[in-house]
């Protein structure tokens, strides 16, 4: 994503010039890999991650990860509630002295918006939709606003900035259709908008805009995740990812077609066993649209959604399995795998609608 530069712009034009940063992102998704630093954090730890060697280009086919280097930071007390600083200028001089320990010189940085800030709306649109264009990006918003009730929780509203558009495989690499074989006709292909409230991504420029390293792109977390998930699975059938971040369960399940739901929960104010009781009822709906058999953590054994999937897989006969760390420190390893996905979906996948 292009961020804006015109923080007062009225809505409308503002909206296309954040769609339009998607058609120059696909011009120029390549970036400077030695200088980026991928950023995720919680009320309590802050990842910082990049690259420890020169970029080479991947073959499509490949998908090894290369090595990638980890600063963990603990937040000082009190600065951060619920995802928000609450001294921006604490935090940015935290921040400063973080990524200054980095050593990458003139760092950009990349960081991943969290699920609880997004609101995201699918629409039924063939499959050779060319979202390189404006007006059929437009076309899409137009759509989207028309189908729902401004200001349903989840919903794209007219106060987001839509700064994404994603088909089911757009963030997910779909298996190839066998020769002879051709698509369910059952199955229509579904094209998500992703919004983000206007305020979110302003005080993230207004923050920024004050240190010595420019914010280079804006990620969605569910788009991150999805990247570092991929390599850990083998064969064909539809499985679940659960997250915890910022009081905010999200749910993804993919299959054949690519990324197939969605959701999320927040549980700020629930108790573990209210959680588990939404959660079965949330992914006993799905698991019986796509009879999907695993249940996959971001969190380690003994995590609190370590307890709640356990309880929740008990009841609707699943598999739970936990995604490796890429280290030993089990609070932030939500946060290392946002920010290993992050940095992947610079160079292993080559994404066409970048955010």
């Amino acid at each position: 994503m292009n961020l804006p530069t015109q923080p007062s712009m009225p809505r409308l034009p503002r909206l296309w010039s954040v769609l339009a940063g998607l058609k120059d992102s696909v011009r120029g998704k390549r970036f400077a890999m030695d200088s980026l630093l991928a950023l995720d954090w919680d009320d309590d730890h802050v990842v910082i991650g990049w690259l420890s060697e020169p970029v080479v280009q991947c073959e499509a086919e490949d998908r090894h990860v290369r090595p990638i280097e980890i600063c963990i930071q603990a937040i000082p007390d009190g600065l951060m509630v619920d995802g928000q600083w609450q001294d921006a200028s604490h935090w940015l001089a935290c921040l400063e002295r973080w990524v200054a320990a980095t050593e990458i010189d003139h760092p950009k940085l990349i960081m991943a918006l969290p699920a609880k800030d997004l609101s995201h709306h699918w629409l039924e649109r063939q499959s050779s939709l060319d979202i390189d264009r404006t007006d059929v990006l437009m076309g899409l918003v137009d759509e989207a606003m028309s189908q729902q009730v401004l200001g349903e929780h989840g919903r794209v509203s007219l106060d987001d900035q839509v700064f994404d558009v994603l088909s089911e495989a757009d963030v997910w690499p779909p298996t190839a259709v066998s020769p002879g074989e051709t698509e369910s006709p059952e199955h229509k292909p579904r094209w998500c908008l992703v919004g983000v409230a206007e305020a979110k991504v302003a005080s993230l420029e207004a923050l920024f805009a004050g240190s010595h390293w420019s914010l280079a792109r804006l990620d969605s977390r569910p788009r991150a995740l999805l990247a570092a998930w991929y390599p850990h699975l083998s064969g064909e059938g539809p499985a679940c990812l659960l997250d915890d971040h910022l009081s905010t369960t999200q749910w993804m399940v993919t299959g054949r077609q690519g990324l197939l739901e969605m959701g999320q929960l927040s549980h700020q104010r629930l108790s573990i066993a209210e959680r588990v009781d939404h959660l079965i009822g949330c992914l006993g709906s799905t698991q019986a649209s796509h009879s999907f058999d695993t249940i996959w953590l971001t969190h380690p054994k003994g995590s609190e959604l370590s307890e709640v999937a356990t309880r929740v897989a008990d009841a609707l006969n699943l598999s739970v399995v936990f995604i490796p760390s890429l280290t030993d420190h089990p609070p932030s390893a939500s946060l290392q795998l946002a920010v290993q996905g992050l940095l992947m979906g610079q160079t292993v996948r080559g994404l066409r609608h970048a955010v």
